[in-house]
């Protein structure tokens, strides 16, 4: 008889053991999916650094072969924003005077910035209202 009990005993696991087991699951799975999440917003920020760069780069380009002569004065700045579909980029255009030799170089910062917040922009998998980011591009242009 002591071997038929014994049996019963061992065959099965308790409530208690389920429970702890679900428990480390839960715990298991929502640090998983806490660094999938992660993960995810760390791909569409680079992704909004890539494109930003891009495009600051292509404006930096249209500025010194179309627009040269036609830059914004000293201390003055434009905006503007690109066309679709990157509307959601926007960027700054301004010109400072060059610290070294003022007379000689400008100092032309163009800046792209995004809203993470904005209805407009698919990329991005964070909540509305969490604010966005920028790229800055600085470049020296003699003016002989």
């Amino acid at each position: 008889m002591r071997r038929t009990s014994e049996r019963r005993a061992s065959a099965g696991f308790t409530l208690l053991e389920v429970m702890v087991a679900v428990a480390i699951l839960g715990i298991a799975m929502t640090t998983i999916l806490y660094g999938q999440a992660q993960a995810l917003r760390a791909q569409a920020r680079t992704q909004n650094v890539t494109l930003a760069t891009m495009k600051a780069m292509e404006k930096m380009n249209e500025v010194i072969t179309v627009g040269r002569f036609e830059l914004p004065g000293v201390g003055e700045s434009e905006e503007g924003a690109f066309d679709p579909p990157y509307d959601y980029l926007h960027w700054t255009l301004r010109v400072e005077e060059n610290d070294i030799l003022p007379e000689m170089i400008k100092d032309v910062y163009l800046t792209v910035s995004w809203d993470t917040g904005s209805t407009r922009r698919p990329r991005d998998s964070r909540t509305k209202g969490s604010g966005g980011g920028s790229v800055e591009v600085c470049m020296y242009l003699a003016t002989l």
